[in-house]
């Protein structure tokens, strides 16, 4: 009888004791074609897996370019686990690296089990993709041109985004598409997208294009420019919605609710012309106090430049908040392409 084949490779041993002739075919080619193809990763198809594997046997699948690993246990379809994908991954000295015949194809991929698509993988041509794992890889990061890093999709920073120290920027800052911020350096812009007209009120309402959402405990400087006009009776006085606790100051540089007639002479008396000179109102007051500005008839066009600074106590609703000053049936219009800006500085 002949002694008990190796454990792993099932090589045939003949009899120890002498009673066996040594066979070549038996005892030494089949003995080396086992080992031949047991060499490095036993290449396989998903439906060719070994039935009977060993602890650590090594198998390619040759229909994924995947290697997969078995720690012997039963039953036999349970114990392999994937450990490097694809094929060509390679362990050297300095760490994990992959070689790949081209640039499209995956150098490294990562997905859960059941999913039916990757949920990342690196490219061999350097990019990095990610997805949902249940479609199409959607979202990337790669190098464009010589130090340039590109997304083609959306970034998101959940913190603080630094460049060169201080969230100063040293060079240029280019985005193609919208750029949003959430916390300080913050920029939020409303613009009137079509005119507004109100008569026969003293009622301040927030305008609505110029209304705005503003974080608790921030502080934000205010810029902007009211196109409006007004008669001499109804003018228009801007006010701000703000949440409650908000404190600060602004002003609005525009015309005084007082028109008066001036003359200006050109050397001689029959050269003297009448014209309308305007008082103007600078002073600041507190955030959100109200403002009047001046009217002068329904046709003449004016204007009220904003600065100013507030501090949020609680998050909320801030917007122009604006009516007639006294009451006309001449309304007072708000017009297009007038415009507030806030900026979060603290």
């Amino acid at each position: 009888m002949p002694d008990t084949p190796t454990s792993r490779l099932a090589l045939y041993k003949s009899a120890s004791d002498g009673s066996e002739d040594v066979d070549y075919t038996q005892d030494i080619g089949d003995n080396l074609d086992k080992i031949d193809l047991a060499v490095g990763a036993l290449a396989v198809t998903t439906s060719t897996f070994p039935s009977a594997p060993w602890d650590g046997q090594l198998v390619r699948d040759t229909d994924t370019d995947r290697l997969w690993v078995s720690n012997g246990t039963s039953p036999a379809s349970g114990s392999w686990q994937e450990i490097c994908t694809p094929a060509a991954s390679q362990i050297f000295t300095a760490g994990l690296g992959s070689e790949v015949s081209a640039a499209a194809t995956n150098a490294i991929v990562a997905y859960v089990t059941d999913d039916t698509a990757n949920r990342f993988t690196v490219g061999g041509d350097g990019r990095i993709w990610w997805g949902s794992g249940a479609a199409t890889l959607d979202t990337n990061l790669y190098r464009s041109a010589a130090n340039t890093l590109k997304t083609d999709d959306s970034f998101a920073v959940g913190t603080n985004l630094t460049v060169a120290g201080s969230g100063a920027i040293t060079g240029n800052l280019t985005v193609t598409g919208n750029f949003t911020a959430s916390g300080i350096g913050q920029i939020l812009v409303k613009v009137k997208s079509a005119d507004t007209s109100r008569a026969s009120t003293t009622t301040v309402a927030d305008d609505p294009h110029l209304t705005f959402t503003v974080a608790a405990s921030a502080t934000y400087i205010i810029d902007g420019f009211l196109y409006y006009s007004a008669d001499t009776t109804g003018d228009i006085q801007v006010s701000w919605t703000a949440p409650s606790g908000a404190t600060g100051q602004w002003l609005g540089n525009g015309v005084g609710t007082s028109v008066a007639s001036a003359t200006s002479s050109g050397g001689t008396t029959t050269n003297v012309t009448t014209s309308w000179g305007y008082t103007i109102r600078a002073e600041s007051t507190t955030m959100p106090a109200a403002r009047a500005f001046g009217g002068i008839d329904s046709g003449t066009l004016l204007g009220v430049q904003i600065v100013g600074t507030v501090h949020s106590a609680a998050g909320g609703t801030f917007a122009m908040s604006w009516a007639q000053n006294s009451s006309s049936s001449t309304a007072t219009k708000l017009y297009t392409d007038s415009w507030v800006r806030l900026q979060r500085v603290a």
